[in-house]
Order: structure tokens, then sequence, then C-alpha cells
């Protein structure tokens, strides 16, 4: 939360542009706190994005009709939200010879593995984990996520932004 995931996105879409190449963004549907068309970062940067509810390499055509897979830049935005079928559509890009850009929350509010991050993480070149500002303490080493305890809702999915989250240091951090 507030550490710069999409941003990071954000500044790869900018960079790729820069040198022609063609970049495709995508986030899910179920993140729906700014516009269904765009990346959006928490200081209202914007790149456009399509909005999917699923990744998967099994889609009908229909379904895949707006992604340019002749792209040569693929962006993700909070893929913690995918389902399973995304570790096989990043492996696929990535073996065709895509640049691929994943950003997302590797752990939830509990501190559990959040989604299949962890296993597109392993499949990474490279892993950049951003920090926050903590919320108590204020040091930038916030890589917690907290759900304030006044939300009544205990799943491991709960789409919010600071009305609901905060970023929090290990130390200052309760699941």
């Amino acid at each position: 939360m507030y550490a710069g995931k999409s941003l990071g996105l954000v500044n790869a879409f900018l960079e790729a542009k820069k040198t022609s190449k063609k970049v495709v963004a995508i986030k899910p549907n179920i993140d729906n706190r700014y516009t269904a068309n765009t990346i959006t970062t928490h200081n209202k940067k914007e790149i456009p994005s399509e909005y999917v509810h699923v990744l998967s390499v099994y889609l009908s055509q229909e379904e895949w009709k707006d992604i340019d897979f002749g792209a040569d830049v693929f962006l993700i935005d909070e893929a913690q939200f995918f389902k399973k079928n995304i570790v096989e559509f990043v492996c696929r890009l990535r073996n065709v010879g895509k640049e691929v850009h994943i950003a997302g929350l590797d752990m939830d509010y509990r501190g559990n593995p959040f989604g299949y991050m962890p296993e597109l993480m392993t499949m990474a070149n490279k892993v950049i984990k951003f920090e926050a500002q903590c919320a108590q303490c204020r040091l930038i080493n916030a890589t917690m996520t907290y759900r304030k305890a006044e939300i009544n809702d205990d799943g491991q999915i709960l789409v919010g932004g600071n009305e609901t989250y905060e970023s929090r240091c290990f130390n200052c951090w309760k699941p």
C-alpha cells in the first residue's frame, strides 16, 4: 500500500514508449477504485489499460479482442487478484520473448501469501520490494498492510484505499 507499485508500472510504460515499444497494460476488473480503463496511482498518474476478469491462455478470441498480443511489453497491475491462470499466462508471454512487469501485494493484511504473487515472484528475473512510509512510526520501511480495525470483513480480498488500509513497518504491524 502506497509504496509505488503502480507508479513503477507507469514508469515502465513511459520508458517503453520512449523506445517506441508497443505496450499493453492490464488490471483486474475487481480493482474499481479509480477508473476501469486506466492504471492509476494514488497520486493520480494514469496510463491506459485493459480491464479484465481473468488472465488465461484458454479464453476465447472475443474475450481477448482488446489485448494486443503483438505488443513488446506487458504490464499487469494488482496481480494478487488474478486466479491461478495468471501463472501460465505470464509463462507463455515470457516464452515468446515478451517483457513482463507485474505489480501486486505479496502478502495480505494477515501476513499470508496473497494470491499467486509468490509463485510469480519465483519466475521473475528481478523482484523489487517497494517500501512505503509507516502510518504509525513514519519511517520509510513499511512492507506490511494493516487492515483498519473498524472494517468488519475478514476475507482475504477487500479492495480499498486509505479508508481501509495502512502501510506499516513490521514492528508497528499486527495481523
